[in-house]
């Protein structure tokens, strides 16, 4: 899973704990949303702030059990774990990414791409 988040982060933000992407909706190293805030507070009884989107190291924690909580549903529905191209669409097209379609699926595709990209660089 680190390798996984890695990769995630130099996608997202080329490392950057600083970057503000979506007008303004993403912000930091993983390009973190408000409404992963609220998911992780709710299902994994956390409180993260907003703030915290700016934290690298509270951006991977976050990042972790999204993916971990989201990895779990998609285990219930499906009686699969969750490879890391799962992983990857449910970061960048919500919980339900993995099973989108048409032009967002074609998106989230080529999002996965990238990051398989990155994640066999990572492995070198």
């Amino acid at each position: 899973m680190i390798k996984l988040i890695l990769a995630l982060a130099v996608i997202e933000s080329g490392m950057n704990p600083k970057a503000i992407g979506d007008n303004g909706k993403s912000v930091g190293i993983m390009q973190i949303q408000v409404p992963v805030i609220t998911d992780v507070n709710y299902f994994c009884k956390k409180k993260y702030k907003s703030i915290d989107r700016f934290d690298a190291q509270k951006s991977f924690e976050i990042c972790k059990l999204y993916l971990e909580y989201w990895g779990s549903v998609y285990t219930d529905r499906t009686g699969k774990e969750p490879s890391p191209e799962v992983l990857a669409k449910i970061w960048n097209g919500g919980a339900y990414g993995w099973r989108k379609e048409g032009e967002v699926g074609e998106r989230l595709d080529a999002y996965w791409l990238k990051v398989q990209e990155e994640l066999n660089r990572l492995n070198k």
